[in-house]
């Protein structure tokens, strides 16, 4: 099914939220967990590029948006960066890039993509990204078409 989760949808895929000392579970779909700090861990505009294929946003985009959040995910250091499909140029995304994984590149990794599933701290501005809303009807229909044959 398709999914296009950001930030509190991000969070609500993920294994756990940790807040105030108690950690809550969540769907479980992403293989994170999160946790709420005091203070903003990411706030303001974003400037994002599509740097793996996924159904919502071509390779190669250049992406817009904001974010704000208080939480982070102390494991996304140990996430596959191929697994991400965004490079921020600006921003804090989910996680820092280390050089080894992606030489040549000093900044954030958001965007976790896996089959139909899109998960990201970035609030991408959808004016900017005309081709969000009808690659998403598309994988809306493909995932209709699938299940109608089964």
């Amino acid at each position: 099914m398709p999914v296009y989760a950001e930030c509190g949808g991000f969070l609500y895929l993920c294994r756990t939220l940790e807040y105030g000392g108690q950690s809550y579970p969540m769907s479980g779909v992403l293989p994170l967990e999160a946790k709420v700090a005091q203070r903003p861990k990411g706030l303001g505009y974003v400037h994002a590029e599509a740097v793996r294929d996924n159904p919502y946003h071509p390779l190669g985009t250049s992406l817009r948006g904001h974010e704000f959040h208080y939480s982070f995910c102390p494991g996304s250091a140990d996430i596959d960066p191929d697994a991400f499909c965004l490079r921020l140029h600006k921003g804090s995304g989910i996680a820092r890039s280390r050089e080894e994984a992606c030489p040549g590149f000093q900044g954030s990794l958001d965007g976790l993509a896996r089959d139909n599933v899109f998960a990201s701290y970035t609030h991408i501005h959808a004016l900017g990204a005309p081709h969000w809303a009808p690659r998403m009807v598309e994988a809306a229909r493909a995932y209709k078409a699938r299940r109608t044959k089964a």
